[in-house]
């Protein structure tokens, strides 16, 4: 139970400190990072090889007027943080899968609603033509009936320059939310 707690703190420190160095360095290239991140992958899975090559790091001699370690034991852990670790790694595991289930449902019905670029209007692409014909095969493809496609919502129309007004600047919001306050107050 030692080794394993002493695995996942470690592991974690040195995942802590690659994820530090990666967001200190931004302008690292992926294929860096990349390595990086399989680097410390290793390193992680080899940690509970460790001790087995602490004859490597200990001192040949000990000194004399210096008495050698002893361990300390530690006391038993009890059986829920490890019972709820797992349970959230479940969780996330369930998750991360959901959401590449949702991403790959998604991908199948686009490409199931594009059809093929018509023959007339891709020959009079030149640069399609001259591209084409270079690295992986490609082939366009259109939708019949584009849809928006936005990472927030549309904004809502207000009719009075009033209420655009209040929209747009939180102060305003606040101070109209204030004037109703006093206004039914004197009611």
């Amino acid at each position: 139970m030692e080794a394993i707690v002493n695995w996942l703190w470690q592991g974690m420190a040195l995942t802590a400190v690659s994820t530090l160095v990666l967001h200190r360095s931004p302008r690292l290239s992926a294929t860096t990072r990349y390595l990086v991140w399989w680097v410390t992958l290793v390193l992680v899975l080899a940690l509970p090889l460790a001790p087995r090559f602490d004859w490597l790091i200990e001192p040949a001699v000990v000194p004399s007027g210096v008495s050698p370690l002893t361990p300390v034991p530690l006391p038993d852990l009890p059986a829920w943080p490890l019972t709820a670790a797992f349970v959230c790694w479940i969780g996330w595991v369930a998750g991360s899968l959901t959401r590449v289930t949702m991403s790959v449902v998604a991908l199948i019905a686009a490409r199931r609603r594009v059809s093929p670029f018509p023959p007339e209007r891709e020959a009079a692409l030149t640069h399609w033509a001259a591209v084409r014909s270079h690295g992986r095969p490609a082939c366009l493809r259109h939708e019949s009936q584009p849809r928006p496609v936005s990472l927030h919502r549309p904004r809502q129309e207000h009719h009075s320059k009033q209420r655009r007004h209040r929209s747009r600047c939180p102060g305003a919001r606040i101070r109209a939310s204030l004037f109703a306050r006093r206004r039914v107050r004197a009611d």
